[in-house]
């Protein structure tokens, strides 16, 4: 992250933080239920850090916060012991979120949080709303700040504020050969498909820059002197000293005027 970033996003987390506590503060249900999480710690992390991840968009946030402590609220209610019921809780919470697309890290502390919770003796419904009501929290804080703040946008899917500028696809690879390029990788990445497209496409323009639109000058090591038949020695050796040159090429009058007209090209 750039300086300027590095401000942006620690900003956007004071004020999100803020903004997600007073929400919770001032909802009007029991106190139980609207007590502050700790995995919404690490949501906040991702929200205002990196709110055009894939991993901070909506579905993800809440899909993949709700479906863990449903589950980790089901295992810790299942009779198993405490070691089986928490790790089949972070498991069953990896399978679902990779199945319905709705990844999200801090999802595995809220199965470990709610499966510790019932298995210490919490009602089941109570920590079930306390997670449904962090999440609505911390969902609105991240749209209110993350759009008051220059710069950014989220959700990610929504317009752009300024006219997007629509360049060319370099070297003939197009969004869908990006996409076939990842599905072959079968791996995560943290960045959306369009990002990446984006990503090659300013890299290529630097490339291009940076091998193609070079000038003669800026290969071409400067021709050394040369002297002609009968050149005295001692102008010979002036040459050499002033080009720190080893050696003179010797040419006659037809090749001195050939090389002149190369150089003039």
């Amino acid at each position: 992250l750039s300086p300027a970033e590095r401000r942006r996003s620690a900003l956007a987390a004071l004020l999100g933080v803020l903004l997600f506590e007073g929400v919770l503060a001032v909802l009007p249900v029991a106190a139980e239920t609207r007590r502050l999480l700790a995995p919404l710690g690490a949501t906040s992390v991702i929200l205002f850090t990196l709110p055009h991840s894939p991993l901070a968009q909506p579905w993800s946030v809440a899909a993949g916060l709700f479906l863990p402590a449903l589950t980790g609220s089901l295992c810790g209610a299942s009779g198993l012991p405490g070691w089986a019921a928490m790790g089949l809780a972070v498991a069953i919470s990896v399978w679902l979120m990779g199945r319905l697309r709705c990844i999200h890290p801090p999802g595995g502390a809220m199965a470990l949080v709610m499966t510790l919770a019932t298995l210490q003796g919490a009602p089941l419904g109570v920590g079930l709303a306390a997670a449904a009501w962090n999440i609505a929290a911390i969902l609105m804080a991240a749209l209110v700040v993350n759009n008051l703040i220059p710069g950014r946008r989220y959700p990610a899917g929504t317009p752009p504020a300024a006219p997007r500028v629509v360049r060319r696809e370099a070297a003939g690879i197009r969004h869908p050969d990006l996409a076939a390029a990842l599905a072959e990788m079968d791996g995560y990445l943290d960045v959306s498909e369009e990002e990446l497209t984006d990503l090659f496409q300013r890299a290529a323009r630097h490339a291009f820059q940076r091998h193609v639109l070079l000038t003669c000058g800026d290969i071409l090591e400067p021709p050394p002197p040369c002297v002609e038949f009968a050149t005295e020695l001692n102008e010979a050796w002036r040459l050499m000293n002033r080009h720190a040159a080893g050696a003179l090429p010797v040419v006659d009058r037809r090749s001195e005027e050939h090389t002149s007209e190369l150089q003039s090209r």
